[in-house]
Formats: structure tokens, sequence, C-alpha cells
């Protein structure tokens, strides 16, 4: 039970749609699970559990994770092409991709 009363809550939601426009809708950051929560926070009966957020928090780590590898792989075609000054018209050999060593990120080790 909420300690706002029926008027207070009417406002509440009116400030809520012009925070969450349906424009905005994101299914990993931004979703009906993350307004949910921010509704009950502020509702004052406290968050929503964990878990039920946890699927979209795993899904942006791992496009997140995605992006990272992509612009390594375009930093590193990048510095191949620099290193063996190619004019963009060569093919690299995997065996000289296969050679440059990168750390990998912390949270893929």
């Amino acid at each position: 039970e909420s300690p706002l009363s029926a008027a207070e809550v009417s406002r509440l939601i009116g400030i809520l749609q012009r925070e969450w426009p349906g424009t905005r809708y994101d299914t990993l950051r931004n979703n009906c699970c993350h307004f949910s929560d921010k509704f009950c926070r502020c509702l004052g009966v406290g968050s929503i559990p964990s878990w039920i957020t946890n699927l979209a928090s795993a899904g942006v780590a791992l496009v997140e994770t995605g992006n990272y590898l992509e612009n390594q792989r375009r930093s590193l075609t990048r510095g191949v092409t620099d290193m063996l000054n190619c004019d963009g018209s060569q093919t690299l050999g995997s065996e000289v991709i296969e050679n440059v060593v990168q750390p990998a990120p912390r949270w893929l080790a």
C-alpha cells in the first residue's frame, strides 16, 4: 500500500507520462520493467525485484560487448591496413590478422 493519496498518485502519473514517452521506449534500457520500478519507488513502496530487470541488464551488457568488439575489429583493420600501407585494393590474409595480439577487455577475461 502506498502512502500517497489518490490525488498524489494522479499527479505522479502525469509526471511519469512526460518522463516516459513511448518514443523513448527501448527494449533493453527503457522498457516497461524500468517504468514499473520507477513508479513503485515513486509510490514509496520500494523497487521491484531485481530479477525482473536482470534479463534486460544482461542484454545491455551483450550489446555493449558486441559494440566494443566491433569497434576493436574496425580499429584493428585500420591499424593493419596502415601498417602494411595498403591502398585498400589488397586483401589481408588471415595469418596477418591472427598475428596481431590485443588484450581482451577485463570483463571478457
